[in-house]
């Protein structure tokens, strides 16, 4: 199991760059580093990770609190990563 996340400055927010970011490092891992699960937790209110992370593929897995805050932790398996690549 891995666990990703990333971090965009504001001027390069909403061009893309996260999605292909997560992509890219999410086919990385299944295809060469033999994952069957990557995780990518984001607080609850950060609305454009989490449409990053459900176009791609996650689903939610649950919730955890933090520091005070709450995050979702979305979930991808290798068979479904498999189902969503042959879709393309």
């Amino acid at each position: 199991m891995f666990e990703i996340g990333i971090g965009i400055e504001e001027p390069m927010r909403g061009r893309g760059y996260g999605t292909e970011a997560i992509r890219l490092l999410t086919d990385w891992l299944f295809a060469e580093a033999g994952a069957t699960r990557v995780h990518m937790p984001t607080v609850s209110e950060n609305v454009a990770m989490r449409t990053v992370a459900e176009r791609l593929g996650f689903e939610p897995g649950g919730t955890i609190h933090f520091e005070g805050l709450e995050f979702v932790i979305y979930v991808l398996t290798r068979e479904r990563w498999e189902r969503e690549r042959q879709l393309t």
